[in-house]
C-alpha cells in the first residue's frame, strides 16, 4: 500500500497542472476566436487533451494508484500530444505534412497503445509476461523518444529561418518535448529496470515507487507547463512561429489593380501593377483551361511560390520561397479582415490600417 498523504500529494501537483492547462486552453480559445485558421484547433486538441489526462489521472490516483503509478493515463494520452505537437509545428515549417513521419509515429503509436492496453489485462497480460517480459520497460519509450526526435529536427529546421523571439519560443517548446518525451519516458524506464525483475515486471505498489514513479514525473509535467505559457500563451496570437518567409505581398482590386503592398526586402522591388494583373489573368485563364473548382491557391514561377487567395472582390497575393500550411491559411484570414475596411471598386484604401492588418496576421508581435 501507498500512504494517503503521497496520493494526495500527488492529487495536488496534478490539480495544479489542470489548472494551468484549463487557463492555457481558454486563452487559446480567445485567440483561436479572432484568428480562425487552422493550427488553431491543433492548438485546441493540444491543450483539451492534456486537460483531459489530468483529470482521468486525477480519478485513477484515488481510485486505481497501482494503475496511475506507472502513469498509464499520461502514457496513452500522450501519443495523442505527440502527434497535436507534430502536427501543429509542421504547419509552421511546410505546405504539406511529412507524410512518412506521420505512418512511422502512427505505426509506433498504435503498438505502444496496445501493449499498454494488453499489459493490463490479467490473462493476455500474464501470458505476454510469460513470452515478452522486457516489453513493459521499452513499449512505451520508443513511440515517445520518436516524438522527441522529430520535434527536435522540427524546431532546429525552423531555427535557420527564425526571429530571436521565435528562437526562443522554439527553445522552449524543444525543451517541453525533450524533458516529457526522452527524458522522462527514460528515466521510468531504467526506473524499472532497477525496481522490477523479468519474472515479475510491474513495481510494487509502495511508498518509495509512489515518489519515482509519481510524484517525480508529475512535478516535472507542472514544471515544463509553465514553458508553455512564455513559448506561446503570453504572445496572444498563432501567429507566433509564422517564420519570417514571406518575399512579398500584393492586394489587388476586382480589376487586378494593386491597391497595396508590401515587401520586407531592401531591394529588388517588383512592378506590382504589371505582376499583380498577370496574375490575377492567369488565375481566371487556369480556373477555366482546367476547370479548376474555387479559386487558384498556388503556382509556381521561378524560384517562387506565390499563394493566391480570392474573396469579397479583393485579391490577396504573397510571394515566398518556403510556403507553410500557416501562411495559405493566413493569406484567407487577411482577405477575411480587410473585406471590413475596404471597397474593392475603390483604388482609394487607408494603407497604415491594411499595413497593421496584414502584419499583424503574418508575424503578429514578432
Amino acid at each position: 500500500m501507498v500512504a494517503s498523504f503521497l496520493q494526495y500529494l500527488t492529487l495536488a501537483i496534478i490539480f495544479a497542472d489542470l489548472c494551468l492547462l484549463l487557463f492555457y486552453l481558454k486563452r487559446t480559445a480567445t485567440v483561436y476566436r479572432k484568428e480562425k485558421v487552422a493550427v488553431g484547433l491543433l492548438f485546441l486538441a493540444f491543450f483539451s487533451t492534456r486537460v483531459l489526462i489530468s483529470i482521468v489521472q486525477g480519478w485513477g490516483i484515488l481510485h486505481y494508484p497501482e494503475r496511475e503509478m506507472l502513469s498509464d493515463t499520461v502514457a496513452l494520452g500522450g501519443i495523442f500530444v505527440g502527434f497535436f505537437g507534430i502536427m501543429l509545428l509542421e504547419n509552421y515549417r511546410a505546405s504539406l505534412y511529412d507524410v512518412k513521419r506521420l505512418i512511422i509515429g502512427a505505426i509506433l503509436g498504435t503498438v505502444t497503445a496496445t501493449f499498454i492496453f494488453l499489459s493490463r489485462s490479467e490473462k493476455v497480460g500474464t501470458a505476454l509476461k510469460e513470452e515478452f517480459p522486457f516489453f513493459i520497460q521499452v513499449s512505451v519509450p520508443l513511440f515517445f523518444i520518436f516524438v522527441a526526435i522529430t520535434i527536435y529536427r522540427i524546431t532546429k529546421e525552423m531555427d535557420a529561418y527564425a526571429t530571436a523571439k521565435q528562437q526562443a519560443s522554439l527553445k522552449k517548446i524543444r525543451t517541453f518535448f525533450m524533458v516529457n518525451y526522452l527524458g522522462v519516458p527514460l528515466y521510468i524506464m531504467f526506473a524499472l529496470i532497477r525496481t522490477t525483475t523479468l519474472d515479475d515486471p510491474l513495481p510494487e505498489l509502495n511508498n518509495t515507487n509512489f515518489v519515482f514513479f509519481s510524484i517525480i514525473p508529475n512535478t516535472i509535467y507542472l514544471i515544463t507547463d509553465t514553458l508553455w505559457y512564455f513559448a506561446f500563451i503570453k504572445h496572444g496570437t498563432l501567429s507566433f512561429l509564422q517564420i519570417q518567409n514571406v518575399d512579398w505581398v500584393v492586394l489587388t482590386n476586382r480589376n487586378g489593380v494593386a491597391i497595396y503592398e508590401y515587401t520586407p526586402l531592401k531591394e529588388g522591388y517588383f512592378e506590382e501593377n504589371l505582376l499583380s494583373g498577370a496574375l490575377f489573368a492567369i488565375s481566371s485563364i487556369l480556373k477555366e483551361t482546367a476547370k479548376i473548382t474555387g479559386d487558384l491557391k498556388m503556382i509556381q514561377i521561378g524560384e517562387y511560390k506565390i499563394i493566391i487567395r480570392h474573396g469579397n472582390g479583393l485579391s490577396t497575393i504573397v510571394f515566398t520561397k518556403r510556403p507553410t500550411k500557416y501562411l495559405n491559411q493566413a493569406a484567407e484570414m487577411i482577405l477575411q479582415k480587410l473585406s471590413f475596411i475596404i471597397d474593392p471598386e475603390s483604388i482609394n484604401v487607408d494603407v497604415f490600417a491594411i499595413d497593421s492588418i496584414i502584419k499583424s496576421v503574418l508575424y503578429g508581435n514578432n
